[in-house]
């Protein structure tokens, strides 16, 4: 749209109007003795388009008020009281162009008007509303019903499938008392806010009512005393905290009020952040420590310069580093170069290939001796700090820098047995130095450990996919507040005793690790909903699975389970199940406790036909058993009545039972793919069930 000068009135504008440099608008209305606006005033943009009338009262808007695109149509209606909204105030889009702002990068465009119940300026509740009149989501979607028990002023949030009652000012944060209701209608929680950050009491409910957590914040920080309740309302465990950190103890109780356990969980030292670059305070190499690797830490830190950092690093300096880490004499390795000729021959059978040290040396000692190994020719004049041997097994030796956390752990592993290189201050360097390097500090136990750990959080979720990790570092326990853990695609083989230190946490996913076991503390977590084992490798069910009796949610696939324990059936809230690709020859009597399973992932099990126990799942809507040792499909299949999606990819059947030709809930049927069934079979399902798409 275009602007217009003040001394250039547009058609439309009355004479008697003036021109407001604040407001970059025409405005004509009447004013009282002070000179405020008191009755009704009309705004007109540059362009001479009408874009307000309003009703004032010395000074303050106070009354109904329109305003209008460009088009002329209206853009919001409403009612202020005293300078306050108060009333339904309502948006409407154009069908034209418009600087009307009401779509935000939260709204869908197909939302065409947007209703606010207002009192005294704070809101209450929403509405959204298509072209044609029906309800919305946020996201443009049908608004779902809405469930019995839920207040009829409740609001459906679309991104979280839930439906909240509460109140928000105009700026849309959330303030006072905020109630959740899930999307099956139950009440999960009461929040207290303030200008949008939990302040005050919070209360969770257990799916069938009851206390499940009362939490304490302060400024969106947990503060105070939490606890945890079960479901028969006994007190579990009691935490203290401040500002979003431990402060007291930390408490479990047993069923009968009895302490079980009592301990103080002490906040992380600091320590001195070392220096970690080689250059001066003007920014330049410092020559004496690039040409003079005289210590354990020097070198520590040409190492971290010459390979870590990101890709704002200053290249000249690490070109110095790397260069005189290979040609510079080091007499601390003297022992090493005798040892040059043991090496050849070695490397001539084939055990120094790139990478040997990382994957044959199991204990120090065993690599230190091949280490020394790694020298020069005793009767070199000069030698490489670091042998080639030792940078070809650290990849040192072609890589201009550390891209990958892997890699950052094999370069810290092997290092940590040459005695001229201090470790630590070298996992400080690399970690300070940033780009992947940052993974080395992890694992530390102090607060620069912490430090990093929180530094991967984003809305309570910490992000350790991919870090090399060999096991979950400790010091989770000091961000107690977590809801999620995600730790995929490590080497973690252990899981520290101290994850049941953090508090809130809700989802562990450790999918496509070295486990075989887990802590039985992580019982203690009583928030815990969602928990990922699969692709790890867990030769039997870790024991502490089945007390963890409010998962909905776990995946143990691909694993090497041989049996179930009987007490799996403990698991009676679980939805989602996922067994595949383990060794299990059957399922225990107890599996028929799973009454809420929605999904089952049994594919990829050495069994001809699956047990009949999974038969009494009423509820399972979704079914994978497909395996290339499956053979029968017993006619008992039809007793699940609400399943929509079964498959029986890559199996050996050459035929169907009647019964699953009568199953007309089935919306996906996936048995095309390498099963021998005749095409004949394949044409009378599709004409069984034209409601299904037969893949």
């Amino acid at each position: 749209m275009g602007s217009s000068s003040p001394d250039e009135r547009p058609a439309g504008v009355p004479p008697e109007a003036w021109w407001s440099a604040d407001d970059n608008e025409w405005v004509l209305g009447p004013k009282d003795a002070d000179g405020e606006f008191h009755g009704e005033v009309r705004y007109w943009r540059p362009d001479g388009t009408l874009c307000e009338v309003a009703q004032h009262r010395h000074g303050r808007c106070h009354g109904p008020f329109e305003r209008f695109h460009e088009t002329g149509e209206r853009s919001r209606t409403g009612n202020f009281e005293d300078g306050k909204l108060h009333g339904q105030h309502t948006y409407f889009h154009a069908s034209g162009p418009t600087t009307e702002k009401m779509h935000g990068p939260s709204l869908d465009r197909a939302v065409a008007r947007a209703e606010f119940d207002c009192v005294h300026g704070v809101i209450v509740t929403y509405r959204y509303y298509g072209a044609d009149g029906a309800a919305l989501g946020g996201d443009g979607r049908p608004l779902p019903d809405r469930p019995a028990g839920v207040p009829a002023h409740a609001i459906y949030r679309c991104n979280r499938g839930d439906w909240v009652v509460g109140t928000w000012e105009m700026d849309g944060h959330r303030d006072a008392r905020l109630e959740v209701f899930e999307s099956d209608g139950r009440r999960s929680m009461i929040e207290s806010l303030r200008a949008g950050r939990l302040h005050g009491p919070t209360t969770r409910f257990y799916p069938g009512g009851g206390k499940w957590a009362v939490l304490e914040y302060e400024e969106g920080e947990l503060h105070g005393v939490c606890e945890h309740y079960r479901r028969d309302g006994s007190l579990a465990r009691r935490a203290h905290f401040e500002a979003g950190a431990w402060a007291g103890t930390l408490t479990d109780f047993d069923a009968k009020g009895r302490v079980l356990e009592e301990r103080t969980i002490i906040a992380p030292a600091s320590a001195p952040t070392p220096a970690t670059s080689l250059a001066a305070a003007s920014g330049e190499p410092d020559d004496s420590e690039v040409s003079e690797p005289s210590a354990p830490a020097r070198l520590a830190r040409l190492i971290a310069s010459g390979w870590g950092g990101d890709e704002t690093r200053d290249a000249d300096l690490a070109r110095a580093a790397r260069r005189t880490i290979r040609e510079h004499e080091d007499p601390a390795l003297a022992e090493a170069l005798a040892a040059r000729g043991a090496m050849h021959r070695a490397a001539s059978l084939g055990l120094f290939a790139e990478g040997f040290v990382a994957k044959t040396c199991s204990t120090p000692g065993t690599a230190a001796f091949w280490l020394r190994a790694l020298g020069e020719n005793s009767g070199a004049r000069r030698h490489d700090a670091l042998h080639p041997g030792l940078l070809a097994a650290t990849g040192l030796d072609t890589a201009p820098r550390l891209l990958t956390a892997t890699r950052v752990r094999r370069v810290l592993t092997e290092m940590g047995a040459v005695a001229t290189v201090d470790v630590e201050v070298l996992t400080d360097a690399l970690g300070q130095g940033g780009g992947a390097g940052a993974a080395a500090m992890l694992t530390r136990d102090d607060a620069r450990g912490v430090d990093a750990l929180r530094a991967r959080v984003v809305d309570a979720r910490l992000n350790l996919l991919g870090q090399g990790l060999v096991v979950l570092p400790r010091a989770v326990q000091h961000l107690p507040w977590l809801d999620t853990i995600a730790a995929r695609r490590n080497a973690i083989e252990t899981v520290p005793p101290e994850i049941g230190h953090v508090f809130l946490l809700r989802e562990l996913d450790l999918q496509g690790n070295r486990l075989t076991t887990l802590p039985a503390e992580l019982g203690r977590l009583g928030e815990l909903r969602s928990l990922s084992l699969a692709e790890n490798h867990l030769r039997a069910l870790p024991e502490v699975v089945p007390e963890l009796t409010e998962l909905v949610s776990l995946s143990v696939g691909n694993n090497e389970i041989a049996a179930l324990p009987e007490r799996f059936g403990q698991l009676g809230r679980l939805r989602q199940l996922g067994l595949e690709g383990n060794a299990l020859t059957n399922l225990p009597d107890s599996f028929a406790q799973l009454t809420s399973l929605s999904f089952l992932h049994l594919g990829g099990l050495p069994w001809s036909t699956p047990p009949a126990v999974i038969y009494e799942l009423s509820s399972l809507r979704v079914l994978w058993i497909g395996s290339p040792s499956l053979t029968h499909v017993p006619s008992a299949i039809a007793r699940l009545t609400q399943l929509e999606c079964l498959s029986l990819w890559s199996s050996a059947l050459t035929e169907l039972p009647e019964a699953l030709f009568q199953m007309t809930t089935l919306r996906e049927l996936r048995v095309r793919r390498n099963n021998p069934l005749p095409e004949a079979t394949i044409d009378r399902l599709k004409e069984a069930l034209p409601d299904c798409k037969i893949y």
